[in-house]
């Protein structure tokens, strides 16, 4: 490489840098690290358990090849190495950026190899970004670390490699590229179909007789590797339980065209903005205003490609022929993974247009380079003049594109760091500040069911094996053993001391109640509060009556209501963080699914709660009815009277009947809304429940997932005169 050649790769190198920095740099914002959510539980399992990481890694590789034959010890080994301990968010996606450039300038030598002009190569690295797309689903880059991109890189060394292997006719070039292969294809299985590019290799060297043998010989580790890992791959999958699961062939199955058309293109630019399978670019206009991460994104990709075009005219020629072989490197990325991936019986069920599973982050690889290639071969053969025009256009087309695919790609994120995520990291920020500190180790814990992610019920399937559950995250970030109790024992007497007599029970000894308030990554609030007694309301979720509190708040948060007899310290963690510890007189404290007194709006079951899933984690609605508990915690009886607004989702009307005490009201509902009034009296330290029920269709409506019909708006609660 001379003088020249290293100032090009300079200047190109550190503008890619700059681009994919810029364009990939909102995921270091993410606070959360998610592979089906449970990886950052896996230091705290370990812990929980005493087991090493070898363990866990004997564990899973003989769990994945017992169940269902996938062989995969490569992934398994690196994910529990780095997981076995806690690691930041922002580190971790950070690696994952450099990972991205790094495997794009390894495309270009792998490229090269295959007999691509270096600038076709770098042009191909240069149009990654027009097809990486960030999803709010199972996405390669915000919700997985690391596996898709070192698999990749391991694959384009390997061809790297291989290259070597045939041009120095070497043995042990051979052995290496068939080493990187099969290690890449152990991290994941659809690098192994990516080997009938080392085949064309050998065909597009139109090797001599003499030079044939040596090609050969290079190939040898290669094919004998090849079919080593394919006979333990079909005699681990016939001696394992993979027919009736997920991971089976179907490849016959009436859905198997329309599964790989949803995964194939996946990859092609803009594909999840143009289908919008969750709604979340309806109301954007994605080229309204501009931003300086947007304007620095469509600077450097026009520059980028423009460069690299400009020089593929002035160096073309229509001699050039076509680069077959690069074409099938791009194809293979492209479309293989997804022969594969259509043929699963569980992607066959949940891809649609707009959604694609993990290998889609190859496929942006293989799109990016079949549209370099095609570019480059079309710039080449054309007079200079035309090139150049061609040259113009193809940057702003790629500049466009990228930024299109940028400021949506801040859409997904914002979407992902939401609702999906957020209560995940409030719960892992709070417990590193300390908010189970207090609490005494072996306790009992009920965890608010709205936040799905904690898995706290018994039916879950991350109860068992290797999978996670809450009580390992809580023993990962706080060091303490804690039983979880299920929002099904809320709902009976299981967590009384003893069998009530009244209403009102005492509750067993070192029982807590967490819940989680968080509006998005820096503004939240967790509250451990220690369970004194419990109001049991029949039919309902019951009321805690917590009398000591530990609270983290997170960010710009409002300080806690002054409560009769509450005593409050406040103590600083850091500048945006503030923790109290509270000790009071017995305070009401929503429990669970309820509709608390004075609420200004709320939504019958509104948030999943775990004690609504099977253990399939199917989500259904135990009944079309809701419940308004009011609360008496005083010593004398109170006359209460409840307003409210009660409407349907969409159109249509139903009836909804109002029941408190023996009183009854039947109203008819529709979309507009009817306004309810009614009157009821509490006894001394009782609860009292205001049910309604609907005869309303359970089905699922387009603004809510779930078969919910029924909402109660505008509640006012008010205490009334003793007598009327």
């Amino acid at each position: 490489m001379n003088r020249r050649h290293l100032i090009g790769w300079s200047f190109f190198v550190i503008g890619l840098g700059i681009l994919f920095w810029t364009f990939f740099r909102p995921i270091v914002a993410l606070h959360f690290l998610g592979d089906d959510a449970w990886n950052s539980y896996l230091f705290g399992y370990l812990r929980y358990n005493h087991l090493s990481a070898w363990d866990e890694i004997q564990s899973q590789n003989q769990w994945w090849l017992a169940n269902v034959g996938r062989l995969f010890p490569v992934m398994i080994g690196t994910f529990v190495l780095i997981w076995s301990h806690p690691q930041s968010a922002s580190v971790m996606h950070a690696l994952q950026i450099v990972a991205i450039g790094l495997n794009a300038i390894t495309l270009v030598f792998a490229l090269q190899a295959l007999g691509v002009p270096i600038r076709a190569g770098m042009l191909a690295a240069a149009l990654v970004p027009i097809c990486a797309q960030l999803r709010s689903f199972y996405d390669p880059i915000t919700g997985f670390l690391l596996e898709m991109p070192y698999g990749l890189e391991l694959l384009l060394l390997s061809i790297v490699a291989f290259g070597v292997a045939l041009r120095r006719r070497s043995v042990l070039a051979g052995a290496l590229a068939a080493l990187l292969w099969i290690a890449s294809g152990f991290v994941y299985e659809i690098a192994f179909p990516i080997g009938i590019v080392f085949v064309a290799m050998i065909a597009w060297c139109r090797p001599s007789a003499t030079s044939l043998g040596a090609a050969l010989r290079s190939f040898a580790p290669i094919a004998a590797g090849g079919a080593l890992v394919a006979m333990l791959i079909a005699f681990f999958r016939a001696h394992s339980g993979v027919e009736g699961s997920a991971y089976a062939i179907r490849a016959g199955s009436s859905r198997y065209g329309a599964t790989f058309a949803d995964q194939a293109g996946g990859a092609l630019p803009l594909n999840y903005v143009h289908f919008d399978p969750y709604g979340q670019f309806a109301s954007v206009r994605l080229w309204a205003g501009w931003s300086p991460g947007a304007a620095l994104v469509v600077l450097v990709s026009v520059a980028l490609v423009l460069t690299l075009a400009a020089a593929i005219v002035r160096a073309g020629g229509a001699r050039r022929r076509v680069p077959a072989v690069g074409l099938l490197l791009g194809c293979s990325l492209w479309l293989l993974p997804a022969l594969v991936i259509a043929a699963s019986p569980r992607w066959q069920t949940e891809l649609k247009p707009g959604l694609a599973y993990l290998p889609v982050y190859d496929e942006y690889f293989g799109v990016a380079t079949i549209v370099a290639l095609v570019t480059a071969t079309l710039l080449a053969a054309l007079p200079s003049r035309a090139g150049y025009a061609v040259a113009i256009v193809a940057a702003l087309a790629a500049g466009t594109i990228t930024e299109e695919t940028y400021r949506a790609n801040l859409v997904a994120i914002k979407v992902y760091a939401g609702a999906w995520t957020a209560g995940r990291y409030a719960i892992e920020d709070s417990l590193r500040d300390g908010l189970l500190a207090s609490v005494p180790d072996g306790s009992t814990l009920l965890v608010d069911g709205s936040y799905f992610y904690l898995g706290a019920e018994r039916n879950s399937p991350y109860t068992t094996g290797s999978q996670w559950h809450a009580q390992y995250l809580f023993y990962g970030y706080a060091g303490k053993r804690i039983t979880i109790a299920s929002q099904s024992d809320a709902l009976t007497s299981a967590l009384c001391a003893r069998p009530p007599s009244g209403p009102m029970c005492a509750a067993r000894p070192n029982t807590y109640v967490l819940n989680i308030a968080y509006a998005d990554a820096d503004h939240s609030t967790a509250q451990a509060a220690h369970l004194a007694a419990l109001l049991l309301v029949p039919g309902a979720a019951p009321v805690a009556l917590a009398d000591e509190d530990s609270v983290i708040e997170r960010g710009a948060a409002q300080p806690l209501p002054a409560l009769p007899g509450r005593r409050l310290s406040e103590r600083r963690v850091a500048p945006d963080v503030r923790a109290f510890d509270v000790i009071a007189d017995a305070q009401p404290l929503p429990l669970g699914n309820m509709l608390a007194p004075g609420a200004a709006q709320a939504i019958f079951g509104s948030g999943f709660n775990p004690a609504e899933s099977d253990g399939a984690r199917v989500w259904h609605w135990m009944g079309a009815h809701g419940s308004i508990s009011l609360v008496n915690a005083g010593g004398t009886a109170q006359r209460v009277r409840v307003r409210g607004r009660v409407s349907m989702f969409g159109s249509g009307r139903a009836t909804v009947t109002i029941g408190w005490n023996a009183a009854l009201k039947t109203l008819p509902v529709d979309a507009t809304g009817t306004v309810f009034s009614v009157d009821g009296m509490i006894a001394p330290h009782a609860v009292s429940v205001l049910n309604l029920a609907t005869t309303a269709p359970r089905v699922p409506v387009s603004v809510d997932p779930r078969d919910l019909r029924l909402q109660v708006s505008d509640v006012d609660v008010r205490t009334m005169p003793a007598t009327p």
